[in-house]
């Protein structure tokens, strides 16, 4: 009578809900786990580059002791590293692991060993709702421009950052970010230098014209410098307006346009100014592609206590000659004025430099794990006060094995 009891309990109706109830349970389960994938892709590079100006000194300049006596040198740098990405069901996890190592063929006293870690997460919500966190930490050889060249160029860097995206209507959605970036570096005059940046950002887009997108966008930053001597801090307030449209297939453009603030909390100095951007973008073939950038913006500088506005104008072709082989060839143009934090003044107050860069890329997949890829390059800096003008010319050959 006992076991029959027990049977007749399970057959009840509070037993059957409670049945269906561990089976849609475990269906669910055993459907996400069957949308679950996961990829591994281990990675080699080689990467060889000639610089003809490695300390970033005028033709006439003195180079800094323990130099080999050359402005130019052979960099060897090669890593390896490993991705992942597991996605289940409309989530996607995925990360980074790198290391690597820099070898000079002469200034050897600037070898140094390198690394890289990434990650994070795009998630999604019901469709309407979703968003990315991430965070990066790396540390790597750095440029001597605007640098103390006496000692070892290596920057480190740590980034995190979360991204939100929600659709109120089929044609409005409200966007939301947030990065906190610090990077440590020896600046001029400022072997210890460390810029933390933080900076949170709302925008609102309208996307219900036809292919116009119209959105306002408002944007506060706080941050400080340390390892200069005066740890300056200071903050950042910016609006603009925001206008997208895609005239057709093959073309499109972007434009914003509005006003910053950047205020140098107990030193009595502000930078303010108009800033924005106008991008435009055309397939000229079903093979080649122009791009064209035009931008103002306030910036903190990452070499010293001094807010910098930026001027920059950019363009750019992409070439597909065939399934693996690829070129392009950009130009860029950019001027910089540096402003005073306040009552600090620096090497770099009332400086303003002019920069033009060229570079020109093949990338071409000689196998179906292997990638090579040459490519030119060519700077030059010439400023407003003397010794800081430069040209630097460099050749590089990278070799790539992704094993997919």
């Amino acid at each position: 009578m006992e076991r029959r009891s027990k049977m007749l309990t399970l057959s009840s109706p509070a037993g059957t809900q409670h049945r269906h109830a561990i089976a849609a349970v475990l269906a669910l389960a055993a459907a996400g786990h069957a949308q679950a994938e996961t990829t591994l892709i281990p990675y080699v590079t080689s990467l060889t580059t000639y610089d003809s100006n490695l300390y970033r000194v005028s033709s006439n300049a003195q180079l800094p002791v323990g130099a080999d006596g050359s402005r130019s040198d052979l960099i060897f740098n090669n890593a390896a590293g490993l991705e992942g990405v597991y996605e289940w069901a409309q989530q996607r996890f995925y990360g980074t692991v790198e290391g690597s190592r820099f070898n000079y063929l002469n200034n050897t006293s600037l070898d140094q060993n390198a690394f890289r870690f990434e990650g994070g997460l795009d998630w999604s919500l019901l469709g309407r709702v979703k968003g990315s966190l991430t965070a990066a930490r790396s540390r790597t050889r750095s440029s001597f421009d605007n640098a103390d060249n006496t000692v070892r160029n290596t920057q480190n860097q740590r980034t995190l950052a979360a991204t939100t995206q929600f659709k109120l209507t089929n044609d409005l959605e409200v966007n939301g970010s947030f990065t906190n970036d610090v990077m440590r570096a020896p600046a001029l005059n400022a072997p210890s230098f460390r810029l933390e940046q933080n900076t949170a950002s709302t925008a609102l887009n309208y996307l219900g014209i036809n292919r116009w997108t119209l959105g306002v966008i408002g944007s506060y930053g706080y941050g400080n410098y340390s390892g200069t001597g005066t740890d300056s801090t200071f903050t950042q307030y910016a609006g603009s307006g925001t206008l997208a449209y895609e005239a057709s297939d093959i073309s499109n453009f972007q434009l914003a346009a509005g006003y910053t603030t950047r205020e140098d909390a107990g030193r009595g100095g502000s930078t303010s100014g108009f800033t924005g951007s106008l991008g435009y973008a055309r397939e000229l073939t079903g093979k080649t592609s122009l791009n064209i950038n035009l931008a103002r913006a306030v910036e903190a500088f990452q070499a010293g206590d001094n807010s910098v506005i930026a001027t920059s104008a950019s363009i750019g072709l992409a070439w597909e000659a065939t399934a693996k082989i690829g070129a392009t060839l950009n130009y860029g143009y950019t001027t910089s004025e540096y402003r005073a934090t306040g009552d600090v003044v620096t090497p770099f107050t009332g400086r303003t430099d002019d920069v033009h860069t060229l570079a020109f890329g093949v990338n071409y997949e000689a196998l179906r794990w292997l990638q090579v890829s040459p490519a030119l390059g060519y700077d030059r800096r010439t400023a407003n006060q003397p010794g800081f003008d430069f040209d630097a010319f460099s050749a590089s050959l990278q070799l790539t094995a992704r094993l997919e």
